[in-house]
Formats: structure tokens, C-alpha cells, sequence
């Protein structure tokens, strides 16, 4: 079966934005998008993140990262199968510690 790229979602708290130092976590959704396997790479501004994909379900993953600079970090997946790409900007900020 052809796979379908647009229907690969990427969603939650961990695309939108993240803090220094905490766990940030999202979902890739490819149970439509056919089959294949999912590759995931972030990157701070000057150095990579690890990255922490695991299967929860048929075509569903949950990705956690802990970023460890500030400032925007790019984020990009891939299904091997759809070659579709997701390319996003995570906004990612200093932790407050509100006892200081």
C-alpha cells in the first residue's frame, strides 16, 4: 500500500514549547500514514538532543527530550515509508525557580 505523508500528526506540549533541563514530550501519530518506521532528531541551537522515541500503540509514539540549551530548538521526523517530514521551531526557555 502507497503511504500517505499527510496523514503523519505530531502533536502535543513537547512540539509547542519546553524548559531547560525538564522532560518535554509529544506524539507522532503514523497509524494512517501506512507503514514504516520513525525517525526522530532534535537539535538545540548549537547542540543535539537526545531523543527518546518509543511505540505506544500501532503507528503511535511518544517522543521525550530534555532540552539543554536555550532559545528555539528544531525538531524533525521522518517516516522512512512516506519520506513526509515534520520541521518545527520548539520556543525553549530557562527554568524558574520561584524560591530565588
Amino acid at each position: 500500500p502507497k503511504a500517505n505523508a499527510g496523514a503523519v500528526v505530531v502533536a502535543g506540549e513537547g512540539v509547542r514549547e519546553a524548559q531547560v533541563g525538564k522532560s518535554a514530550v509529544f506524539t507522532i501519530d503514523t497509524s494512517k500514514a501506512g507503514p514504516g518506521d520513525v525517525d526522530v532528531k532534535i537539535r538545540g541551537p548549537k547542540n543535539p538532543i537526545d531523543v527518546n522515541p518509543m511505540e505506544i500503540g500501532d503507528g503511535l509514539y511518544e517522543v521525550s527530550y530534555t532540552p539543554t540549551e536555550e532559545d528555539p530548538t528544531l525538531l524533525q521526523s521522518s517516516s522512512q515509508t512516506c519520506t513526509c517530514r515534520e520541521v518545527l521551531s520548539v520556543y525553549t526557555q530557562q527554568t524558574t525557580d520561584p524560591t530565588q
